[in-house]
């Protein structure tokens, strides 16, 4: 694996979208900004969008960083990367690796973030999400450090952003092992085996669209997502005739963002669907959690192609 990042790199994120709908937080009304002119592939160059060269700070030359993670998946990735010492700051939510990250400063929500503590950190370097954070927050982070902005839709895409974070903090070696590790676990798209829509949250009812990375996981493992048919953004809100004669296999319930538990299999049990619990973490973080969410997918594949068979 070379850090390198070639010219077209940055074309396919040129119409990239910021997404306010989170994963981590109750939903807000779904808004959606111009298009993002600053191209994720690269660090942020300036708030007024200057052209970008390639990894125009070589940050991946320096010695210790203190670097400030602002995505739960990419935090655990980065204590995985052996980043033990680097990592100063994170988000309430970045919870994994659990003895390590009870140590790290806490700077807010994903997209409630104090700024004022995050700089008092003084962080050569913080990591953030198109739509995991907030696009003001984030340029205004660019004004006291450097900002490496992902843009996770996709399995593949989201091996991209683990490689570009590796080279970024001096971790190629460890990020290509990673890498490796990660597409031998996954192994190729599976035959679809069964149809599902998959709830992100309980009220509104919110579901993973088709631009998603959950979208993605689904098809890799062979779960046809029926909540891809509605286009009202990534995490539409089904109307509820539509929803009532939405026929599927499964309704998979996850165990994040909205905890769903055991008490609420009564109300998505119906003539058209069947109510499965999952877990959150599997479908949603990318990473290294990648490597531990392939047996369980590979798991759960087996119990739902099974259910249905007796069924």
């Amino acid at each position: 694996m070379r850090c390198t990042f070639s010219p077209t790199d940055t074309q396919n994120y040129t119409n990239a979208k910021w997404n306010f709908i989170g994963l981590r937080d109750p939903p807000i009304q779904q808004r959606q900004k111009d298009d993002y002119k600053y191209a994720p592939t690269h660090f942020i160059a300036t708030v007024h969008g200057a052209k970008v060269g390639r990894d125009p700070y070589h940050l991946h030359t320096f010695g210790i960083m203190r670097i400030i993670s602002l995505v739960p998946s990419w935090t655990e990735y980065l204590f995985d990367l052996g980043l033990e010492k680097e990592v100063v700051g994170r988000t309430k939510f970045c919870i994994r690796p659990e003895h390590f990250v009870q140590d790290i400063d806490k700077v807010g929500g994903t997209k409630n973030l104090q700024i004022d503590k995050i700089k008092a950190l003084k962080p050569d370097l913080i990591i953030a999400n198109i739509e995991e954070n907030d696009r003001e927050q984030v340029l205004a982070c660019r004004l006291f450090s450097k900002v490496l902005l992902t843009d996770v839709r996709s399995v593949e895409s989201a091996l991209k952003e683990a490689e570009r974070i590796a080279c970024a903090v001096g971790k190629t070696e460890a990020g290509a092992q990673w890498i490796r590790q990660i597409r031998d676990a996954w192994g190729t798209i599976r035959p679809i085996h069964s149809s599902a829509t998959y709830v992100v949250w309980k009220t509104p009812l919110m579901v993973a669209g088709h631009d998603t990375y959950i979208n993605d996981v689904m098809r890799w493992r062979g779960i046809q997502n029926l909540g891809g048919k509605w286009k009202n953004g990534r995490y539409p809100q089904p109307p509820n005739d539509e929803w009532a004669l939405t026929k599927s296999d499964w309704t998979l319930l996850p165990s994040e963002p909205f905890p769903f538990s055991e008490k609420h299999l009564s109300e998505f049990d119906t003539s058209q669907s069947q109510p499965l619990l999952v877990d959150g973490e599997a479908f949603s973080w990318y990473g290294s959690r990648m490597l531990q969410a392939a047996n369980y997918l590979a798991g759960l594949a087996n119990v739902m192609t099974k259910s249905r068979s007796e069924n």
